[in-house]
């Protein structure tokens, strides 16, 4: 394993998962619902993780 590689497709994957769930949102099923997640997420203000 090269740690300096870039991360695989698959590692990408399941950190937009990861950050998918973590923000209550559904993965995406195409990419017109990818493309509007991705709007919605950015007109959105970051939240603030509970301490």
């Amino acid at each position: 394993m090269k740690n300096d590689a870039p991360p695989t497709v698959k590692q990408v994957y399941a950190i937009a998962a990861a950050l998918c769930k973590d923000a209550g949102e559904e993965f995406p099923r195409d990419r017109g619902a990818a493309s509007e997640l991705i709007r919605k997420l950015r007109a959105e203000p970051p939240t603030t993780p509970a301490e």
